[in-house]
């Protein structure tokens, strides 16, 4: 669930976070690796932060299960 103070994670930020390049970013957003960023405009994608949290309590569970 969204709200009007949502976090909006750039591309590079996903990339610290996960040390890899941005590069990897999209191509793991492409194959399902990731979520795929939501595109506020022509050249402009971002993701939701609680989306990716989301993402990972699920990735986590799952490795964990």
């Amino acid at each position: 669930m969204s709200n009007s103070n949502e976090r909006w994670l750039r591309d590079t930020e996903l990339a610290e976070r996960y040390g890899i390049s941005r590069l990897t970013v999209r191509r793991w957003a492409k194959n399902g690796q990731l979520p795929k960023p939501v595109k506020i405009s022509a050249g402009f994608s971002r993701w939701r932060e609680s989306v990716i949290l989301d993402f990972e309590a699920k990735k986590f569970n799952e490795e964990n299960s």
